[in-house]
């Protein structure tokens, strides 16, 4: 549905800003690599490190007429390599990286669809919206980062268009 926003696009567009937050580039040529990525569900016996991105809890209240208030807290996981000298520091490294990065993410609204007059292909119209990170607090429990973050974002719904019912002449005789 055009404009909409669900979980899984606040999970994603956090997911990607970690992605771009911890990539590195090493060698001549620079060859990039990207921090592992779990959303949902961790792969057994997953390779160390890694995040792990999930929603906690969504939360929906309606304002007035048409205005809801959406409530995503998430919380992201980063599993370090096990038993390493200096894990707390890494993880603590780890946590105020994600203050600044996740404060603010960039959240696509697909607007809908059009064609392109030269191709003929349909083409994605999306929009990005900043969207602002709250209630960011961490914690590092058996050598797992634990950071949470709360997005609200401020929502209106569609109404549905109702048809206008066709004049009917009557014809008198």
């Amino acid at each position: 549905m055009a404009g909409e926003i669900t979980g899984e696009t606040i999970k994603s567009s956090v997911s990607l800003t970690i992605k771009e937050l911890f990539k590195v580039s090493v060698g001549t040529p620079p060859v990039i690599t990207y921090p592992k990525i779990y959303k949902e569900q961790v792969i057994e016996k997953a390779s160390l490190p890694y995040f792990f991105v999930w929603i906690l809890n969504e939360d929906t209240q309606k304002q007035r007429n048409n205005k809801y208030e959406l409530t995503y807290q998430m919380k992201i996981e980063y599993h370090p390599i096990d038993k390493l000298v200096g894990t707390y520091e890494a993880c603590s490294a780890i946590a105020h990286s994600l203050f600044e990065g996740v404060e603010y993410i960039s959240v696509p609204i697909f607007l809908g669809h059009y064609t392109t007059p030269q191709i003929g292909d349909p083409v994605q119209i999306v929009e990005y919206l900043p969207v602002k990170g709250k209630q960011m607090n961490w914690i590092i429990q058996d050598d797992i980062l634990c950071f949470f973050v709360t997005y609200t974002i401020q929502a209106t719904k569609v109404l549905a268009v109702i048809a206008k019912m066709a004049t009917v002449k009557q014809n008198y005789i």
